[in-house]
């Protein structure tokens, strides 16, 4: 109740409200002592007395609903609803004390007052109810704007997953050390005893600090100097004319000098004034003719009151190069020659450059002009580079920390945080940016790699045309996964032309002086300019094949040098890969938590479920991209997945790619060197009776032959050789039939004759006993070579028939049945093809297709 009076009394008086309500019951004493109802009955009659009442009534309950009473009900804030009910409420209590005490209480008024208090009485507890609820969700309410010294000083409160914005306005204090330019100005100030007027001049760039420097300066007044009054209302930037500028400041002047003028007299001076500087015409002919001489009268006046004052005013004039070009003009007129009181002092902040165009090239005036106006002239110097560097890098390392920034990787910001301090980026500028960039770059989710962003959300803001020409040539700036982007594949093919044209086209984007300061910056996120940097080729194009240490990085980052994520970090979208991405590093989260394998396997089915086939192999090398991260303990687990669901990976053609399967047993190889000799010998164990997955442990053991590193941990090649001759020989000795269902994987033949090659006649003699009506087509679908250019093509090598078997018994086999399904047609149609010699127009063998095709037999 206490806090609702008293947001009552702030808004609408209560004095004023109880004074009012003192009028209204007087008024109403007054109607009841006249007896109008009576007479106005006695004389109309009943009838229609009680249609004025109604009258009334519905007037009332219009203008209930035009002025949205009902509304104002739920509204929390105090409104006229509130003022009403004081009002009436109070009304209604002196009415009856003073009737009560005139013995003029009568019951039907006791009714009329009774119904009248009692829906006030339910309507003031309402707003009291409303009032409190949204009182104490404001006090709950939390803001994330803070300040930023305190972030700079580490005072910042904990926003959770909110943002933090930067207050933009200015403020008192000073981060920038400008301790000597603030004495100096305070200085000037006090200590200039005035005969007339003085100007000062605070001159800087844009951003320079200006503001807070005249902020703190009138904090040292107010706190030191009682006999200086300032004067700081005034804003040039905020009239559009000459006339409304000149009467305001006029104004402000009078009521701060305390000099007391009617404001009807001032008005009038203020009018004058305007018809005499600016040829306006609203002064009689009287005025006129006795404008000079009041006009000087009232100046002498004003300055003799100004003298015998015992004071010294300041009047603070900001923001003066954001004002109306005419309105520039005419306020150092004013300054210099027509409100040149005695004992002011003006202080004049603008940037002197803008000031300078303005007089030169839009007024056409010469800025000496300023020279016989300005008696002090302070000009704020450049930041100091290294004040700067330890602002902007502490206050980003600390919000980049906040949002999540691993502290490890602060260091490679270092070089980014230098260039900001060399583009001199003023304070108001870095906190746009922190509030822009920044924000925009650590709190959405984009899954891009931050630093990558944060510096085009950088160039974006203070470079936007160098910003499009990126996005607009993405050929010099894309580097690595080209092959993703046919237009930026295809224009690399030519590297001797492709490093001059680059070159060409890198010293023309920076011959203009603006960019030339980011090829540095660029050069930190695009290869490309770095090395064009370094005096290097953009692309190598020597004989031996060089080891890229940076790909690996730039892919689990998924940086802006990548065709697959460039396109991102423009569109702020999303993409496949990006998504892919995000799947793989929770999958990997996944295989490293304490979960049980079978979560594990379901969840890495569901990946593969959930991606369209063609990206399959995008998700077998991602997991291969984080391989290092997997814990020992945990090695196990994820080979075991992916041995199991083989299956399950798309092992599609593509050109100059490895497939998912081969990809997969390399990963296989990578994790077995891993784990430990007891899992090893479980994992030999598991698989010796896993006939149909022969070819693909071959597969896994041909990187253990062709390791490059020869990481041959404890004989394991060694073992698994045994355990492959071991499955070869049971499956030859047992006669077990590899294209039965059981034993069934696509070019599993293949792993029969690698551990088998030395003895084609045990082979030959198992595929004679295995191979009839049923099987063909899955045997010659084994047999079946692909290769990938513009289209897909399909034929059978001869000397890979027949190191299994004879082309007249497969002509044999295939007398005697006919084709139940477009894929046996197919086979049946490449292996004629092969048997009756068909080549195309380049004299190449088998069929060609537009696309490859996924067989089941």
């Amino acid at each position: 109740m206490k806090d609702y009076l008293y947001e009552m009394n702030e808004n609408y008086s209560i004095i004023k409200q109880i004074r009012l309500s003192v009028i209204i019951s007087f008024g109403l004493l007054a109607l009841d002592a006249l007896d109008m109802p009576s007479k106005i009955i006695a004389k109309y009659g009943c009838p229609v007395f009680s249609l004025i009442s109604i009258g009334i009534i519905i007037l009332i309950g219009l203008t209930i609903i035009e002025y949205g009473f009902i509304d104002m009900l739920r509204i929390g804030v105090i409104n006229s609803l509130d003022n009403i009910i004081f009002v009436k409420l109070c009304s209604i209590l002196i009415y009856i004390i003073m009737i009560r005490f005139m013995g003029e209480l009568y019951l039907y008024k006791l009714i009329v007052l009774g119904v009248l208090l009692f829906l006030i009485l339910i309507a003031a507890p309402i707003r009291i109810f409303k009032f409190n609820a949204a009182k104490r969700q404001s006090e709950e309410y939390k803001p994330n704007i803070t300040d930023l010294k305190d972030l700079y000083e580490d005072n910042i409160k904990e926003f959770g997953e909110r943002p933090i914005i930067l207050d933009e306005r200015d403020v008192e204090y000073d981060l920038l050390n400008r301790d000597m330019i603030i004495n100096h100005l305070y200085d000037a100030i006090v200590s200039t005893n005035l005969n007339g007027s003085f100007v000062i001049s605070l001159g800087g760039r844009w951003g320079s600090g200006k503001t807070t420097i005249i902020r703190n300066v009138k904090r040292m007044i107010l706190e030191e100097n009682e006999d200086v009054v300032i004067i700081d209302e005034f804003d040039p930037w905020i009239y559009s004319d000459e006339d409304a500028l000149l009467q305001n400041m006029f104004n402000i002047i009078i009521s701060k000098s305390g000099f007391k003028y009617s404001h009807l007299l001032t008005k009038k001076i203020a009018e004058d004034l305007s018809e005499l500087i600016l040829g306006t015409n609203r002064s009689s002919l009287i005025r006129a003719i006795f404008f000079e001489n009041s006009i000087a009268k009232i100046k002498s006046k004003i300055n003799n009151y100004l003298k015998m004052s015992e004071k010294k005013f300041v009047f603070f004039i900001d923001n003066i190069d954001r004002a109306e070009k005419e309105n520039v003009i005419l306020l150092f007129k004013l300054v210099g020659n027509i409100l040149d009181f005695d004992r002011i002092t003006y202080v004049l902040s603008f940037d002197d450059k803008r000031v300078k165009e303005i007089f030169e090239r839009d007024l056409e005036i010469d800025s000496e002009y300023l020279k016989k106006i300005i008696n002090l002239q302070i000009r704020i110097p450049e930041i100091d580079k290294a004040i700067l560097s330890n602002i902007y890098g502490t206050t980003l390392k600390r919000i980049l920390t906040i949002y999540g920034e691993n502290k490890e990787n602060l260091r490679d910001y270092n070089n980014f945080i230098d260039f900001i301090c060399e583009r001199r980026l003023d304070l108001r500028d870095f906190k746009r940016f922190i509030n822009s960039a920044v924000n925009f770059s650590f709190k959405t989710n984009h899954y891009l790699y931050y630093k990558d962003l944060l510096i085009m959300e950088y160039i974006k803001l203070f470079n936007f045309s160098l910003y499009m020409t990126i996005f607009d040539n993405r050929q010099y700036f894309i580097s690595h996964d080209r092959i993703t982007d046919h237009l930026v594949y295809s224009e690399s093919f030519n590297t001797d032309k492709f490093n001059s044209d680059g070159k060409l086209f890198y010293e023309k984007l920076f011959e203009e002086q603006e960019n030339q300061y980011y090829k540095g910056i660029l050069g930190e996120i695009f290869p490309y300019i770095d090395k064009y940097n370094k005096n290097q080729d953009l692309v190598y194009n020597g004989i031996v094949i060089l080891k890229d240490s940076e790909r690996i990085k730039i892919s689990k980052n998924r940086q802006i040098c990548s065709a697959k994520y460039f396109d991102l970090y423009f569109t702020a979208t999303s993409n496949v890969y990006a998504e892919i991405g995000i799947l793989v590093e929770n999958f990997i989260e996944v295989i490293n938590d304490e979960l049980t394998l079978e979560n594990k396997e379901k969840l890495f089915k569901e990946i593969l479920s959930s991606t369209y086939y063609s990206y399959h192999n995008e998700i077998i090398e991602g997991i291969q991209l984080y391989i290092d991260e997997i814990k020992q303990d945990k090695c196990y687990d994820l080979a075991k997945i992916l041995f199991k669901n083989i299956d399950y990976v798309d092992n599609s053609l593509s050109f100059a790619f490895m497939s998912s399967k081969e990809r997969v047993s390399i990963i296989i190889h990578t994790l077995l060197n891993r784990i430990s000799n007891y899992e090893y010998k479980d994992f030999l164990d598991s698989i010796k009776t896993d006939y149909r997955s022969l070819n693909f442990i071959q597969d896994i053991l041909y990187w253990f032959i062709n390791d490059k590193e020869n990481i041959n941990k404890d004989g394991r090649m060694e073992l698994l050789k045994d355990t492959v001759k071991e499955m070869a020989t049971d499956i030859l000795n047992n006669s077990i039939d590899l294209y039965e269902d059981v034993n069934y994987m696509p070019s599993n033949i293949w792993g029969l004759y690698h551990a088998y090659n030395e003895e084609l006649d045990k082979l030959k003699s198992y595929i004679s006993r295995i191979i009839n009506e049923k099987n063909i087509f899955r045997f010659l679908n084994d047999l079946i070579s692909t290769s990938v250019g513009t289209k897909y093509r399909y034929y059978i090598k001869k000397d890979n028939l027949e190191l299994f078997i004879s082309q007249d018994k497969i002509n044999t086999i295939l007398s005697k049945i006919e084709t139940k399904t477009d894929d046996e047609k197919f086979v049946l149609d490449v292996y004629r093809a092969f048997d009756e010699g068909v080549k195309d127009m380049w004299g190449e063998p088998g069929i060609s297709v537009n696309q490859e095709k996924k067989l089941v037999l």
